[in-house]
């Protein structure tokens, strides 16, 4: 006799075991105040994630644009205040999202390119 397995949302055993992979490309994370970068959080290799739909629009209507979405390893040290530098490109952080479906627990960053220069202050 065969068994029914449910899988879904509330099925969350299922989905832990899944290994969640940061394999394009590497990114630098700094905590920022008035257009200076005042602390290295730490240097992440990151994965390019989907932006949902819901989340496009929503972001359209608060009139904020949406550049990129990353995943990261999760620290706790991260915060929406953080600027993401990929490359030579700084972001904004416009929305962090923490997930635990998989395994190592990750954030999900949502970016805006940012139309400043910083100031390196970090030591």
């Amino acid at each position: 006799m065969l068994q029914r397995y449910r899988i879904g949302r509330t099925d969350r055993d299922n989905l832990s075991t899944i290994k969640k992979t940061f394999n394009q490309g590497l990114c630098i994370i700094y905590q920022a105040q008035e257009r200076r970068l005042t602390k290295l959080v730490g240097k992440f290799e990151f994965s390019i994630e989907t932006i949902g739909v819901v989340q496009f629009y929503q972001a359209r209507v608060n009139n904020v644009g949406i550049d990129k979405a990353i995943g990261v390893p999760f620290n706790a040290l991260i915060d929406n205040q953080c600027i993401v530098q990929i490359g030579d490109i700084f972001y904004k952080i416009v929305r962090l999202q923490y997930k635990d479906d998989r395994s190592p627990k990750w954030w999900h960053i949502t970016l805006q390119r940012s139309e400043f220069n910083y100031v390196d202050e970090t030591e």
